[in-house]
């Protein structure tokens, strides 16, 4: 029996959730793809001062769900070293 206590790799649902909404959508994806390191210092701020569409959530989010999101994990996983 496993004791993994993540959601498909990422520390929960919403995590997950909004990582696989923003690797999903193609002006996302590339306004992520062309942001610097320091840009994505705070990935929320980041998505909101860009106008995306997910800058409150995503379609299938409740609302409650938005702040169970692990941004810095997010962060990390657009962050390149």
């Amino acid at each position: 029996m496993s004791n993994d206590n993540t959601y498909n790799g990422w520390r929960n649902w919403a995590t997950w959730n909004m990582a696989l909404w923003l690797d999903n959508d193609e002006p996302t994806y590339r306004l992520l793809r062309r942001a610097s390191q320091r840009d994505l210092a705070d990935v929320r701020a980041f998505l909101a001062d860009n106008c995306s569409p997910f800058a409150n959530g995503t379609p299938d989010m409740d609302p409650g769900d938005f702040n169970q999101v692990d941004w810095d994990e997010i962060r990390d996983a657009w962050v390149v070293a």
